[in-house]
């Protein structure tokens, strides 16, 4: 296998060992002919499978990294509340 045909960013789906096996051994290297494979598993996949794999990635990260902004803003917006209210109290008492 040549290292330099081998998809570092793309894991094979295949349930049987994703679980089992480490990011390295999962990786899927080009076969020749438009065919991907496995090199653990041996299951090939298409150029289009492949492709929808990264674009399925890549809307599974996007999801998180939206999902991160709205708490990071919600958090931020009660730091300043909370700060505004110490503040408050203070001009109070």
């Amino acid at each position: 296998m040549n290292n330099l045909q081998t998809l570092s960013f793309v894991a094979c789906p295949n349930p049987d060992h994703v679980a089992k096996e480490g990011w390295e051994t999962r990786q899927l290297y080009y076969a020749g002919d438009g065919i991907f494979k496995c090199a653990s598993c041996g299951k090939e996949f298409t150029r289009v499978e492949v492709q929808n794999e990264i674009q399925k990635d890549y809307a599974y990260r996007l999801q998180d990294l939206q999902r991160w902004y709205a708490q990071s803003v919600a958090s931020l917006y009660k730091d300043k509340q909370e700060a505004l209210d110490k503040v408050n109290e203070i001009d109070a008492g």
